[in-house]
């Protein structure tokens, strides 16, 4: 029921969206003037109405799910879709962007791609330091997207696919992973504050050397069927053990990833929920009064 609700909900923005794309690119044949206008009222109204929801999804679901996130890139990846081509239309309506824009204030330069512009006037209503921020990195992924040729039907699915738009910002960027070394320095100050226990064995006083006390070292050793686990051997190479941390470090990183993957799927199911129950109650009313 959950997964229906929310298909059906996707469905229809979808569909809402692809009709006032549609909308916005058709021709009409008008004098210049009132074309101008109408251009420019046309994109106001598409403009504000996202902004409208961007203002809806902070205030009611920010943080809780990027799918309200994806269909607002999705409408301004939409809105752009319309103003691309060197017909007067889109000319018109690119015209009429950079109008609204002077009469909100925002200034750009004539480099600036339109993508930022329309990233600029949904989301540049905010805090200055934040929307900066924002503008940059959705942007980015916008035009990830735009050089992947992606259509803007496909957008969501894109973001999602490409883990999100953080990921497409870094790729961009020519951010790289941290490397092996800085994930052993960050895992080894982690399980300073943890312990497993303390193993002693004369064997492993033959190796010791006082100058390694407080070092790390890697201990190989077995599963037994009743959980406990023999120790075969000790391995001290730092090359050893700097991989041993790293690996440790990406598994920790990994089961992070999925505990909050998990608390957001429920905060999804439970917003699905929440909405079944607030329809049916309306359903109920709605009911009652015709009665």
């Amino acid at each position: 029921m959950q997964n229906t609700v929310q298909t059906i909900v996707a469905t229809q923005a979808t569909t809402t969206v692809a009709a006032q794309a549609n909308a916005s690119a058709a021709p009409v044949s008008v004098p210049s003037a009132e074309k101008a206008n109408q251009a420019f009222e046309g994109i106001r109204q598409q403009i504000e109405q996202i902004t409208v929801e961007r203002e809806t999804w902070e205030s009611n679901q920010y943080r809780v799910s990027n799918d309200f996130l994806y269909a607002i890139l999705q409408k301004c990846y939409f809105l752009y879709k319309g103003l691309e081509g060197a017909t007067a239309e889109a000319k018109a309506l690119r015209q009429a962007l950079n109008d609204y824009a002077a009469v909100k204030g925002y200034k750009f330069r004539n480099s600036t791609h339109t993508i930022n512009k329309i990233v600029r006037c949904v989301f540049g209503s905010q805090d200055e330091s934040v929307a900066k921020q924002r503008i940059s990195h959705y942007s980015t992924a916008l035009k990830a997207a735009l050089a992947a040729n992606i259509s803007a039907l496909d957008l969501p699915g894109y973001l999602v696919k490409e883990g999100g738009v953080e990921a497409l910002r870094g790729r961009a960027n020519g951010k790289k992973g941290m490397s092996a070394k800085d994930k052993a320095v960050i895992a080894a100050k982690s399980i300073e504050v943890e312990s497993l226990g303390n193993v002693k064995h004369e064997t492993l006083g033959q190796v010791f050397e006082a100058g390694k006390t407080d070092q790390h070292v890697v201990v190989i050793g077995t599963w037994l069927s009743d959980g406990s686990i023999a120790l075969r051997a000790v391995v001290q190479g730092q090359g050893v053990v700097n991989a041993a941390l790293a690996s440790y470090h990406s598994n920790k990183k990994a089961d992070r990833a999925k505990q909050e993957a998990e608390a957001e799927q429920a905060a999804l199911n439970q917003a699905a929920n929440d909405a079944v129950k607030a329809a049916a109650a309306n359903a109920f009313v709605n009911l009652a009064l015709a009665a």
